[in-house]
């Protein structure tokens, strides 16, 4: 089984044992939060720039 080692506390006052597993899976989930909620959103160009970018490049080829 799993054997949670990192034990701390101040006298009678304890944090909740974690091991080396629970660390990096919270870690891991604070990272992917923290990267979706920071994510810029890029807006889609508008229909007629995108069809005249591809006109033009059909031209120069």
């Amino acid at each position: 089984g799993v054997v949670d080692f990192i034990d701390v506390g101040i006298g009678a006052s304890r944090w909740p044992t974690f091991n080396i597993a629970d660390m990096a899976v919270s870690t891991g989930a604070f990272m992917l939060a923290w990267v979706l909620w920071n994510e810029e959103v890029d807006e889609p160009a508008p229909a007629e720039a995108q069809s005249a970018a591809g006109s033009s490049a059909d031209r120069s080829a």
